[in-house]
């Protein structure tokens, strides 16, 4: 049997939960985007996403490896190190939820169950990784390195890397202008908004914004057309904003680019 997620139980009793549960599915765009995880009281008991799990138990018993990955719900894809297990984001959920998502960001990662599987697969191999200490095994840290070698402060120009500037404080308008150049792209006030927002957000919290953040801010601040997703990606079309967007205004490799 698949493990059981944590689940998020309500706060003010499970029939005012469950009275939003049946609503909230109704709500347009706009106002879904404003309610919390929470407010969504959504499981994964019952869901697409356990009977794949269900299908990887199957497949790692078939395997030889009694080990079961247990699984939560987050806002996206990952599997923390530390932790073997997999983070399964909400959206997959609730057909509503997937919609939305679609609109806004263009596709549903695993939204359909050959997909879903890949994801799992290789999340689930991160968690192996952490239940097994295989990164401490001779023949990984030979093809991979050792997991405690730290990230060099400084490194030396690479003129191939894809990597973004190392330092923050280096960082300039007219680093800005001149790679935008050289990506065919010329900056308007709309991408210098975009950019010094990503900048600012970053500052504040010490990660990026994730898209569905920098939606909701320019839904807000632009409409729900200029907002969106697709709008977003026509100012940076080469990689959209999380992309092109942070790599011209100077931050770190995004998760997940390679």
């Amino acid at each position: 049997m698949p493990s059981r997620a944590r689940q998020v139980r309500p706060r003010n009793g499970r029939t005012r939960r469950a009275r939003r549960g049946r609503s909230w599915a109704r709500l347009s765009d706009e106002d879904l985007l404003d309610l919390r995880l929470c407010d969504l009281d959504l499981r994964l008991e019952g869901s697409p996403v356990e009977r794949e799990l269900a299908r990887l138990y199957r497949e790692l018993t078939r395997r030889g490896l009694a080990f079961r990955p247990h699984a939560w719900i987050a806002q996206e894809w990952f599997s923390p190190d530390g932790v073997p297990g997999i983070a399964v984001p909400f959206y997959l959920l609730h057909p509503r939820l997937r919609r939305l998502e679609r609109r806004f960001m263009g596709e549903v990662e695993g939204g359909n169950a050959e997909y879903l599987m890949r994801i799992l697969r290789h999340e689930a191999g991160h968690a192996l990784d952490t239940a097994y200490r295989l990164r401490r095994r001779k023949a990984y840290r030979e093809l991979f390195g050792p997991p405690s070698r730290r990230y060099p402060r400084h490194y030396r120009p690479w003129p191939g890397s894809k990597r973004f500037v190392q330092h923050l404080d280096d960082w300039s308008e007219a680093f800005a202008r001149a790679l935008a150049r050289e990506e065919g792209l010329v900056l308007t006030p709309a991408h210098w908004e975009v950019i010094r927002f990503l900048r600012q957000y970053f500052h504040e919290h010490g990660v990026q914004a994730q898209v569905r953040v920098m939606i909701k801010h320019f839904t807000q601040v632009w409409g729900p057309q200029r907002g969106s997703n697709h709008h977003l990606h026509d100012l940076f079309p080469r990689g959209g904003p999380q992309k092109q967007g942070n790599r011209l205004a100077g931050l770190l490799r995004t998760k997940g680019e390679h």
